[in-house]
This record gives C-alpha cells, structure tokens and sequence, in this order.
C-alpha cells in the first residue's frame, strides 16, 4: 500500500493520542475498545499528494446519520480503528490510520496506517 511521510508535528500529535491511551488503558478508564478517538490534523498534516489514486478510498455505504458533513471535505484526521483495543494504540499504525475525506465528503482515503 502507499502510504505518504508523515512530518513531525503529525509525529507528535499521534504520539500523543498512543501516549493517552494507554493511560486509558493501564488506569482501566477505558474498558475493550474504548470508544472512539479522533484528531483533526489538517492545519498541521502538510503536502497532500495530488493524485490520490493510489491510496485505499473508502466510500460511506449509507447517508443521512452517517454521512459526513459537506464542510468536512478535504480535512485529515488520525482516528482510532473500529473494534480497536485502545491499548493497541500504543501501535498506532495498526490499531489506527491518517485519513482524507475527499472531496466530496462521501469517503475517506486511507493515507497512513490502518494495518499497514
């Protein structure tokens, strides 16, 4: 799979949400999956490659209550993966991934992590 360089300051910022969870995890505030986790990273994430073809795009398969909103489009986020323990956070790059809402807002591409 492609995957993009991330810079430092995305560096840190995951290193932050793998250092949360597992205080999460070890002071047992989070139990199994821990719910969601999810950080805006688009003022700080950098060069967007311009040809997105060659990463995963995952489309919505419904509308309405799970769509994302339209003003979303183009925002870069690292999010937890569903069914994820948070303290598999502590491998961000498999129990997480970066990903791009594209533009249309109805999917994602898949630009670091998620199992790589």
């Amino acid at each position: 799979m492609t995957k993009v360089t991330l810079n430092s300051l995305v560096v840190e910022q995951i290193s932050k949400v793998s250092e949360a969870g597992q205080y999460l995890w070890q002071r047992e505030w989070a139990e199994r999956n821990g719910g969601n986790i999810s950080v805006d990273l688009t003022e700080i994430f950098g060069e967007v490659p311009s040809d997105l073809s060659a990463y995963p795009h995952c489309f919505l398969k419904s509308v309405g209550e799970f769509a994302f909103p339209k003003e979303s489009a183009g925002h870069i986020f690292f999010v937890k993966g569903t069914g994820e323990r948070i303290r598999d956070l502590k491998t961000p790059q498999d129990a997480g991934c970066v990903l791009r809402i594209d533009d249309q807002a109805n999917g994602y591409h898949v630009l670091w992590g998620g199992g790589e």
